[in-house]
């Protein structure tokens, strides 16, 4: 896994172990001069910052409740898993009425990503989520009503690619440490994990 976190975007430096070389151009170099290996790396990271990119993109779309970019940033057949809730949803239209129950409960809710690593087919995000209880929260533990408190918690997302969409989403964050801050009490058991 490479680390491309944006934070140093501007420093420049060669993947540990591989030397980057600058070839004469000739036919069995490519037309660009750079030695296969390196290439090949710069591929990867072309890919890598487009799949950062899709889950920047999604955060932002989530942020301002944009669920017609959402819609072209996940897979149709995707899966969206919470462990905190213990919730698995497949497919796009159920995983768009998740999303939108969160922005019910929190109606200015809104993520900042921190920190992004990315590989060809998968990307890390860290996110920090922000907002106020003003809503109903409906989870598979019951309703909450709205406490009018604000919570902020980090929460990681891993994120599986399926071409330039996100097939497989698994969103990390600490249910009880949200639900202290906003005054509710955790509930006494959880349904098993299908994880």
């Amino acid at each position: 896994m490479r680390n491309l976190n944006e934070r140093a975007a501007g420093a420049r430096r060669a993947p540990h172990g591989v030397i980057s070389t600058l070839v004469e151009a000739s036919p069995e170099h490519g037309t660009y001069g750079l030695d296969e290996r390196t290439q090949e790396e710069e591929r990867m990271k072309t890919a890598a910052a487009d799949l950062i990119k899709v889950g920047r993109n999604c955060i932002e779309a989530f942020n301002v409740a944009d669920w017609e970019k959402m819609r072209t940033l996940v897979a149709a057949e995707g899966k969206y898993y919470e462990p905190a809730t213990n919730r698995i949803i497949e497919g796009l239209p159920d995983m768009v009425e998740v999303w939108k129950g969160w922005k019910t409960a929190f109606p200015d809710l809104v993520g900042e990503v921190t920190n992004v690593f990315a590989d060809e087919d998968f990307s890390l995000i860290e996110v920090l989520w922000k907002g106020t209880h003003s809503g109903t929260l409906t989870t598979p533990f019951g309703e909450f009503a709205a406490t009018h408190k604000p919570y902020a918690s980090r929460a990681a997302m891993v994120l599986e690619f399926e071409g330039d969409r996100i097939n497989i989403n698994r969103h990390y964050f600490d249910l009880l440490s949200i639900l202290n801050q906003l005054g509710i009490e955790a509930p006494a058991k959880a349904a098993p994990a299908g994880f």
